[in-house]
């Protein structure tokens, strides 16, 4: 099994793999893009899905979640914004997962408000939080209160 150290080792093993004509699919892709989002490689990541569509391969939620998850890590909340709107276009709607790595983000970014509006329109699409959404909620607002 490889282990990637960089994102570097990561595209050079991507490469490998073309070379020896294995057939990437969408999992493959968006196992890249969760790598480089975890190592701050948002721009390289970002320019993962263009490519993925070139190809014919459509993006599915948890390679936009990565995304997700990319930019609530470097504090890019109206980026985030960006591609919330992009997905609904297309069609892609947020999941529970997605609700939680934006409450996160916002949380760490002490954005409380925007937590509450995020959280009236979670239930307005039906979504309902559950444990994890409630779990999310009450650390965060716990870790908000104490440093205030």
């Amino acid at each position: 099994m490889f282990a990637c150290i960089n994102q570097f080792q990561a595209l050079y093993l991507l490469h490998q793999m073309k070379s020896y004509k294995v057939v990437l699919d969408m999992y493959t892709y968006t196992t890249l893009i969760q790598s480089l989002c975890k190592e701050g490689k948002l721009q390289v990541a970002k320019s993962i899905i263009p490519r993925m569509l070139r190809l014919g391969i459509k993006p599915d939620i948890v390679s936009y979640n990565s995304l997700i998850y990319g930019y609530c890590l470097i504090g890019e909340m109206d980026a985030v914004r960006k591609l919330f709107d992009n997905m609904h276009s297309i069609g892609i709607e947020l999941d529970l997962s997605s609700y939680i790595t934006l409450f996160n983000g916002y949380f760490n970014r002490r954005m409380v408000d925007d937590v509450s509006l995020l959280l009236l329109k979670m239930r307005s699409t039906g979504l309902m939080p559950d444990l994890h959404v409630y779990n999310c909620l009450i650390l965060g607002c716990a870790e908000f209160d104490r440093d205030n």
